[in-house]
């Protein structure tokens, strides 16, 4: 069948249905607008409705997401995926992460995402149903791709990537992506020279192979205070300048403070002010769970970017006064 002949086959009703982002979300993932979305969650979808095929961002070309742990990262950047692979806003993209094993694996949760949006969503998007992912090697190494197609025409592929794995100078014998999704790409203890290895290989081997229309959407948190998100976060970053940085958000925002109590059952901790970012999905009932359950250090670093502190075999600010050897001489 013709493209032209799949176009006038097309149901009406989807030009209304994909005219609004939560119209979209009602109808395909209800489970996304069960809970009222967070301001956050708007910035993002603002941004992802705003995409065409073919065509420049008409505001910012990269989105990054910088949001409290369980504030929706993981399925926003799914949805992200599965609507624009639908709605065929975008052709060929790449899912970035630090490790080809760790871009591997998050593909697949991304092909399963999509079985899971329902028979409205395979009904309606029939390139969708047949969604499926297999290995490849035409990068000049290993890597899994997903595969979304109804005809002997490819509609939308999306290319697990290794930031250990894209090299300068591999073989790029393919469409250049018109998407770039990083994820995971910063780790806790990184060193300043991997920090700068990994800048050089996102500026130098990924972006620019990407097309010149290409979108990028980052969803992560800091990590610590000198990661790539945080460099992007506080504008240290001298790449991706035309970025919309929504966040750094914390779980509960204001005057956040806590305090241990002893309780029947032992010691608990207690929030006892701050006022949640996401008040339906990351209460203060939730956040209090949270809190008790990963222990103060890694709620603060994990839900309200707080990365301040040093970490051994981390990266560290330079200091004179502490880090150069002087002799005094008489």
């Amino acid at each position: 069948m013709r493209l032209d002949d799949r176009e006038q086959q097309r149901d009406p009703i989807l030009d209304e249905i994909e005219r609004d982002y939560i119209t979209w979300l009602t109808r395909y993932y209800p489970r996304a607008v069960s809970k009222t979305m967070a301001f956050y969650h708007r910035e993002l979808w603002d941004w992802v409705w705003q995409i065409e095929l073919d065509q420049l961002h008409p505001e910012y070309d990269s989105f990054f997401g910088i949001w409290p742990r369980r504030g929706g990262k993981t399925t926003s950047g799914q949805l992200a995926v599965a609507a624009l692979g639908a709605r065929k806003k975008r052709h060929y993209g790449w899912l970035l992460s630090r490790t080809q094993p760790q871009a591997n694996q998050k593909l697949l949760t991304i092909r399963q995402a999509i079985g899971k949006m329902g028979s409205g969503y395979l009904r309606d998007y029939p390139h969708m149903v047949r969604a499926r992912t297999e290995d490849g090697v035409s990068l000049g190494w290993n890597t899994t791709r997903l595969i979304c197609s109804d005809t002997s025409e490819t509609d939308f592929i999306v290319e697990a990537i290794g930031l250990d794995m894209a090299v300068r100078g591999a073989n790029i014998d393919f469409q250049r992506p018109d998407f770039i999704m990083p994820d995971d790409i910063d780790k806790l203890h990184d060193s300043p020279y991997l920090v700068e290895k990994n800048i050089e290989t996102l500026t130098q081997s990924i972006l620019l192979a990407g097309d010149e229309t290409k979108v990028v959407l980052g969803l992560q948190n800091l990590i610590h205070r000198d990661s790539i998100f945080a460099q992007i976060a506080d504008g240290r970053a001298k790449f991706l300048m035309n970025r919309y940085v929504s966040g750094p958000y914390p779980a509960l925002e204001g005057d956040f403070r806590y305090e241990e109590r002893q309780t029947q059952d032992g010691p608990r901790y207690f929030i006892i002010s701050g006022k949640p970012t996401w008040p339906e999905g990351m209460s203060v009932e939730v956040c209090e769970k949270e809190l008790n359950d990963v222990g103060p250090d890694a709620f603060e670093m994990e839900c309200q970017h707080n990365v301040t502190k040093a970490h051994v075999n981390a990266t560290f600010h330079f200091d004179p006064i502490y880090h150069v050897i002087t002799r005094n001489w008489m």
